[in-house]
C-alpha cells in the first residue's frame, strides 16, 4: 500500500536571496544632500533665482519672499515663504477716494481686494495699508462704513512710519468670521474713514496713499496689500 509522504519547504534559492541583499545594500548608501528638507514644504517651488537668505523668489509661486524657505538659489528648498506666503497667482488691491478735499477732519479711502489666484483665501490673512501724515493730530479714530462681510470684521489700527510723505499708517485688518474671498472674485466695496479724536483738521495733499484723481476704484501702487506678512501689492514708502 502506497504511503504518503509530506515535504519540508526548502531553502529559498540563493539566487533570490542575493537580489534581496543587493537592494537593501543599495537602499541603505541612498543620502540627500538636502539638509533639512522637509518633502512637505512647498510642493510648488520650482527652481529659484539665487539671493541670499531668503530670496527665494522665483522659487516657488507659493512664496513671496520666501523667508528661508526659497527657490533652489541660495534661499533654500521648496516655495514656502512666511507661514505659507502668498497663494499662487496674484492679488489685488483697486482704491477709491471717497473725500478729495485737500485739508479736511476725515479721510475716507474705498477699496476692493480681488483674488486673481486660483485658490480660496481667509480674508483674516491680510492686511491693508493706508500710509499718511498726521499734520500734528494725535489719537486716530478709525471707523468703517460698510463692507460685504459686515464692518463689524474689520479692524483698523494706527502705526507710526518714516518714509516718502507719511508718518503714520493705517492697517486694516478682517477677523475670521469675515470668511474667505473666493478665487475669481473681490470683496465688494470695504469704507473706512478715519480722524483724530477731536476731528482736527488733516492736510491730504501731502499724503503718501492719497490721489484725488482716483474717484472710481482703480489701481494704485501706494496703498499697499499683505498675505501672511507678506506684500502682495503696491509700493511702500
Amino acid at each position: 500500500m502506497a504511503s504518503n509522504r509530506h515535504r519540508r519547504p526548502g531553502s529559498p534559492p540563493l539566487l533570490f536571496v542575493a537580489a534581496v541583499a543587493a537592494v537593501a545594500s543599495s537602499v541603505s548608501a541612498c543620502s540627500f544632500d538636502w539638509e533639512g528638507y522637509d518633502p512637505r514644504l512647498g510642493p510648488t517651488g520650482g527652481p529659484g533665482s539665487t539671493g541670499s537668505g531668503g530670496a527665494g523668489g522665483a522659487g516657488g509661486d507659493a512664496g513671496a519672499g520666501g523667508e528661508g524657505i526659497g527657490g533652489m538659489g541660495a534661499g533654500g528648498m521648496g516655495g514656502g515663504g512666511a507661514g505659507g506666503g502668498a497663494p499662487t497667482g496674484s492679488l489685488r488691491l483697486l482704491y477709491r477716494n471717497a473725500n478729495t478735499k485737500g485739508d479736511d477732519v476725515q479721510i475716507q479711502p474705498h477699496f476692493k481686494i480681488v483674488n486673481d489666484t486660483q485658490e480660496n483665501v481667509a480674508l483674516s490673512d491680510l492686511e491693508i495699508r493706508y500710509w499718511f501724515t498726521t499734520d500734528g493730530g494725535m489719537n486716530f479714530v478709525y471707523g468703517c462704513d460698510f463692507a460685504e462681510f459686515d464692518c463689524i470684521h474689520t479692524s483698523g489700527t494706527f502705526v507710526p512710519a518714516t518714509g516718502q510723505k507719511t508718518d503714520m499708517y493705517a492697517k486694516l485688518t478682517f477677523a475670521a468670521a469675515a470668511g474667505v474671498l473666493v478665487a475669481g472674485t473681490d470683496s465688494g466695496e470695504i469704507q473706512v474713514r478715519f480722524h483724530t479724536q477731536n476731528f482736527t483738521t488733516v492736510n491730504q495733499t501731502g499724503d503718501y496713499s492719497f490721489d484725488p484723481t482716483k474717484v472710481s476704484f482703480t489701481e494704485w501702487a501706494n496703498i499697499t496689500l499683505y498675505s501672511k506678512g507678506a506684500r502682495v501689492w503696491g509700493m511702500e514708502p
